[in-house]
């Protein structure tokens, strides 16, 4: 199969269709393509993550010679279906003997916002969205690919592109001190004051993290009941990575059993904490009868902080 061209320019190739009726045939082995995709460190994905399985589209910036340039994609939705082929919504062709630089996200929210420098996909402005997991955006990152074409553009391999996880997790553990004969809830679990908008840009080093000055309340979600010495968790949330030295939560507690109380809302500041992109964070507390017993001046409760790569969660 073969795809007539334009033959004023081989460049024009890139990203523009016939103009003149001087043509040359230029196989379609020659198309720029995308495979070999991965997500990195997402061994066992949670439901409103992306994955290897489930990642469906990627953008995608692609330049001649200089990291920053566009000029050969310029964010350009790459897609597949069930598990198919790569396919970018506009084509183009490999130059023999040409360097290039490729950079790609995923998130259809940063499309607006993403912008292609030396160093990779920047990003001004984004939002996570203050949701359950399950409405929230994952956001990945791929690092720079620079590629040199040989003499023969017809053995040229796709572009590789391994992406990252550019935002923090984050989930809570309740264990019990009571017996079986109390079972205890909590609902409504939300963080306080959170920063949810930032910008995304290297610093000479390493990309990081900028948040604005907005704050919001992220509601994570319930437990499944603690029953005796049991554990359970809330559902993850995502957050925007920041440094937090006083967060606070708030939730309501029921106990049911030989201890009968009813959506007690109890407040408590989580321990100072830096969440990083690409880490899992879990708060974890035990409810005594100090922290909710109504015939005593309460004990505040007090959690404590464990992280982890996504590519450890669940070990």
């Amino acid at each position: 199969m073969v795809k007539n061209v334009t033959a004023f320019a081989l460049l024009s190739l890139l990203l523009t269709g016939c103009a003149n009726s001087d043509t040359v045939e230029i196989p379609s082995a020659a198309e720029i393509g995308f495979d070999y995709v991965f997500v990195g460190a997402d061994k066992q994905p949670v439901r409103g993550m992306v994955n290897n399985d489930n990642l469906e589209k990627f953008f995608v910036f692609g330049g001649l010679q200089d990291a920053g340039s566009a000029s050969v994609f310029d964010n350009v939705a790459v897609s597949r279906q069930n598990g198919g082929a790569w396919t970018p919504a506009s084509v183009a062709y490999w130059e023999p003997e040409t360097s290039y630089t490729f950079m790609a996200y995923s998130g259809e929210s940063a499309r607006s916002l993403a912008a292609a420098t030396s160093n990779g996909v920047e990003l001004t402005g984004y939002t996570v969205k203050n949701a359950a997991l399950a409405e929230q955006e994952d956001l990945l990152i791929a690092a720079p690919v620079a590629m040199t074409t040989g003499e023969d553009i017809t053995e040229e391999k796709p572009v590789k592109l391994t992406f990252r996880h550019a935002l923090s997790s984050v989930k809570f553990a309740f264990s019990s001190s009571f017996n079986e004969r109390v079972t205890l809830s909590i609902s409504d679990l939300t963080i306080k004051n959170v920063a949810y908008k930032g910008d995304y840009k290297h610093d000479g080093k390493a990309f990081v993290w900028t948040p604005t000055a907005d704050r919001a309340d992220f509601t994570v979600g319930s437990t499944e009941l603690i029953d005796g010495s049991a554990t359970c968790e809330t559902p993850e949330m995502l957050l925007l990575p920041q440094t937090a030295e006083s967060l606070t939560v708030t939730f309501k507690l029921t106990a049911t059993g030989v201890l009968d109380i009813k959506d007690r809302v109890i407040t408590a500041t989580l321990p100072a904490v830096t969440f990083e992109e690409g880490r899992r964070y879990t708060f974890k507390a035990q409810v005594a009868l100090a922290n909710i017993d109504p015939a005593d001046t309460y004990k505040p409760l007090e959690f404590k902080v464990s992280s982890c790569h996504w590519e450890a969660y669940g070990k």
